[in-house]
């Protein structure tokens, strides 16, 4: 059966890789999610999660990821500058951004019956080390290196967080105490964290509550960073119809994803091409992927490949960067690694490319 369903889905893909926009324009855009989450707070939460037995270091997230602080931003930052396109135009990473994250404080005092969250200006504040960080990126925006686009509320389910937490999921719980929105399972952290899909629904209450998350986030979104995110990523590649038309009618334009969209609320998959317009929203597709924090034997030859490819067949080279690659709260040699070979690849992609364009996300909605 699962050989079945591979030979579909190798043929969807097949179909819908041959639909995507064309253009003759050798245009890069970086699309790096998750920046204002909390993943781990810190080493020290880190290591003390190891002495309560959970495998930290087998999971990237959980080895890696975490807030984001001034000097992540003025590392990535110094890269950026660095490197010019033809048009003088520098990288520009497409950082999609959550706007809140929880008040662990509330929350408990509440018995866990009512979500409370605090803005991420107020999460930067709290953490040392991060409090420049919005007038850090606002800089770079300024700079042309950085662009914020809208990733969510928060990047994780809210109502199954609550609820693990009130039925006594003693990982929840004890994640919780350390100021992290769930963990993987003790006895079981292959599947990861199952509480980071925010938009996923099993009922019409839920659906309901994850529609007002949506609208809400792009009212903070722009409270925060003084204009309105014209694209959108989900969290996990996992929204639906009902998502699209209430983003649509908050004034996105445009979809960021993958080829695949997860449903919210079945097992079931939407493909997706370049350039599709479904729900008031025209579609980007990623192709391209710079992870060398959760890929294994990672190389730029590889990533130079994908982009090769892209830009053989006419088409636009979306590249996947999460957060996770730039930051090193949790170890420092994480980012400075990749922040290495993000230097060389840039170096190799305008020697390769000399008529290469960089644009953010939001600036494909005309083109596509």
């Amino acid at each position: 059966m699962n050989y079945f369903y591979r030979i579909i889905n190798k043929i969807y893909t097949d179909i819908y890789n041959h639909l995507d926009k064309r253009t003759n324009r050798h245009i890069v855009v970086i699309e790096s999610d998750d920046w204002g989450s909390i993943r781990v707070p810190s080493r020290s939460v880190y290591d003390a999660l190891i002495d309560e037995g959970f495998a930290m270091s087998t999971r990237p997230y959980e080895r890696y990821d975490c807030l984001e602080t001034d000097e992540d931003i003025l590392a990535l930052s110094e890269v950026l500058m660095k490197h010019q396109d033809a048009k003088g135009n520098h990288p520009i990473i497409t950082m999609n951004y959550l706007c809140a994250n929880p008040d662990f404080d509330q929350i408990k005092r509440n018995g866990y019956k009512t979500y409370f969250y605090k803005t991420i200006n107020e999460t930067y504040l709290d953490n040392i080390g991060s409090e420049n960080v919005i007038t850090l990126v606002k800089d770079g925006i300024e700079k042309g290196i950085f662009r914020s686009q809208c990733h969510g509320r928060e990047h994780f389910n809210v109502l199954e967080w609550l609820n693990a937490l009130r039925s006594g999921n003693q990982d929840v719980l004890t994640a919780f105490r350390y100021g992290m929105c769930g963990i993987f399972p003790k006895n079981n952290p292959s599947i990861g964290n199952q509480y980071m899909v925010a938009f996923r629904s099993n009922n019409d209450e839920s659906m309901k509550y994850v529609c007002q998350v949506v609208s809400m986030s792009l009212n903070m979104f722009k409270e925060i960073w003084g204009y309105h995110s014209l694209s959108y990523i989900a969290p996990c590649y996992t929204w639906n119809d009902e998502i699209e038309k209430v983003l649509a009618t908050n004034g996105v334009k445009l979809m960021q994803g993958g080829r695949v969209r997860r449903s919210s609320n079945s097992l079931s998959q939407r493909f997706y091409y370049a350039g599709e317009i479904k729900n008031g929203l025209v579609h980007s597709i990623r192709n391209c992927s710079f992870e060398p924090s959760t890929t294994k034997n990672f190389s730029i030859q590889a990533l130079m490949n994908e982009i090769d490819n892209a830009f053989k067949n006419n088409k636009i080279a979306v590249i996947s960067s999460h957060r996770i690659n730039y930051v090193g709260g949790i170890d420092v040699e994480n980012r400075e690694r990749n922040l290495n070979l993000l230097d060389r690849l840039l170096t190799i992609l305008l020697k390769k490319y000399p008529t290469v364009e960089f644009l953010s996300s939001d600036k494909l909605i005309n083109i596509l």
